[in-house]
């Protein structure tokens, strides 16, 4: 619920003879089609939270006023959702601005100069435990120099692309993402996504969303960390023909990253699953 919508919708439960929509409008230097779209997503929320609705005669909206103290509970109720939903996206910003500097750093970062832009301590074990979770290097964290993230390169791409995936549906996804991401690579991310789409189509496999857009982070991680200087420690292991394929199919959206630096991404083909049920 934005600003407008709480004026909106405390002016409709404090006029006894309710109020129109071009009052509305006038009130919040809108148009009445807006207004109306505003009023429909708070009865929404009024019938999911209280089984309660606005009432409509002509041009008027109101509400039964013996029942106001109701409306007001919903309000209140609406309201400290928001509230909660705001802190933990705050939250989320300053957990994966943690991570990206971490993942950037060469050593040690000040708990001090960490503390003071992310108030950070509670964030800091978050992450620690993330990548205990995730076994995506490791946290090392010194009372006397700071903190440090400490894993390979395949590691911090990995770290990263997890952290934008998971978020994927919040709203600080493209914010870090495309803060993370120079403005060449963020214009093919549509792209990339039709090409990865149309790759997996062609090799017959079948990934979950969540699978698939992990992928597209790692690709744009790897296209970006390369960009940045960072290439993956040799280990002089295999790399499938896959790999090579799906190289080849990024140097087509002017995507040049090699077949071995691709090699660490995952594809949890599920293919298998499907056509074990017939599907």
């Amino acid at each position: 619920m934005i600003e407008r919508q709480k004026i909106i919708f405390r002016e409709i439960i404090s006029n006894y003879f309710g109020t129109t929509w071009k009052e509305l409008a006038e009130l919040v230097y809108v148009g009445e089609k807006t207004v109306r779209t505003d009023v429909k997503l708070l009865e929404e929320e009024l019938i999911k939270i209280a089984g309660i609705k606005f009432v409509y005669d002509a041009d008027r909206i109101f509400i039964p006023f013996d029942q106001k103290e109701e409306y007001i509970k919903a309000y209140m109720e609406i309201a400290r959702h928001d509230v909660n939903e705001q802190l933990m996206q705050e939250q989320d910003d300053r957990e994966m601005g943690i991570v990206i500097e971490l993942v950037d750093a060469n050593g040690y970062i000040s708990m001090e100069e960490l503390a003071e832009r992310f108030s950070i301590h509670p964030l800091v074990h978050e992450i620690e435990n993330y990548c205990i979770e995730t076994n995506c290097g490791e946290l090392l964290i010194s009372s006397r120099k700071g903190i440090s993230f400490q894993g390979s390169e395949k590691e911090r791409r990995m770290l990263l692309a997890r952290y934008f995936a998971k978020r994927k549906n919040v709203r600080v996804t493209n914010k870090y993402l495309n803060s993370y991401i120079d403005d060449d690579l963020q214009h093919i991310t549509r792209p990339l996504a039709d090409t990865l789409t149309s790759f997996l189509k062609g090799k017959g496999m079948v990934l979950s969303d969540d699978d698939m857009y992990l992928v597209l982070m790692n690709t744009l991680i790897s296209a970006q960390r390369i960009k940045n200087g960072h290439t993956l420690e040799e280990d002089n292991h295999k790399v499938l023909k896959l790999y090579h394929d799906y190289s080849a199919c990024l140097k087509e959206l002017g995507l040049h990253i090699d077949a071995y630096e691709l090699s660490y991404i995952s594809f949890n083909d599920r293919s298998h699953i499907r056509n074990s049920h017939g599907k």
